[in-house]
């Protein structure tokens, strides 16, 4: 369950046993079996934004809490980089069809803009637009 717990509630004084709990939401249709627990998708992406991986949740790990397996984080991680894979793909089919209807006029015949731009950091010329 990595870092969900499972919530029973028991009486001491009356054999009254209530339902089991968890601590965080499962993320979407619950009704599934093996869906996962939103604390541990939110777990993944710190780890991700801080440039760090599993290591770094076991070893900022609290006592008695409990940590994600290694190939749970390896699932949860996978989804996350298709996530970003998908939106980045969709950002960047954005900024090549804005290039292109900016600075069509001036594309060869190759598909290239000779266009000086600063993308992450680094500057490129002769950008291929058609190929994003």
């Amino acid at each position: 369950m990595g870092f969900a717990e499972s919530l029973h509630l028991d009486c001491t004084h009356c054999p009254y046993t209530g339902s089991c709990v968890y601590s965080s939401p499962r993320i979407g249709d619950s009704a599934k079996q093996n869906v996962p627990f939103e604390i541990n998708s939110l777990m993944t992406m710190l780890v991700h934004e801080l440039g760090k991986g599993h290591e770094a949740l076991h070893s900022a790990k609290v006592p008695g809490m409990n940590n994600m397996h290694p190939e749970i984080y390896q699932r949860h991680n996978h989804s996350l980089q298709q996530v970003c894979q998908s939106v980045t793909n969709a950002n960047m089919n954005n900024a090549a069809a804005v290039t292109r209807g900016v600075c069509g006029v001036s594309m060869d015949a190759g598909g290239v803009i000779d266009l000086t731009m600063n993308y992450d950091g680094i500057w490129l010329s002769e950008f291929n637009v058609l190929s994003l």
